[in-house]
């Protein structure tokens, strides 16, 4: 739950402080949250540590297959 908090809070404070702009459908201009949300979503990906594969643990512990 904590996890999608961050980024949907972040794109409804974009909604609510950048000035609108672009295009314009079903009363909600969608540049804005859309862009602040690919912005979001690329950090939160480069801050997520990378995966360890299972040949590399086995390497680092020394154990076999």
């Amino acid at each position: 739950m904590g996890f999608l908090f961050n980024p949907v809070f972040s794109i409804w404070l974009a909604d609510l402080w950048i000035t609108p702009f672009g295009p314009y459908w079903n009363n909600i201009y969608w540049f804005p949250p859309l862009m602040v949300g690919i912005l979001v979503a690329l950090i939160l990906a480069a801050a997520t540590p990378s995966v360890t594969r299972v040949d590399e643990l086995l390497k680092k512990t020394g154990a076999k297959m």
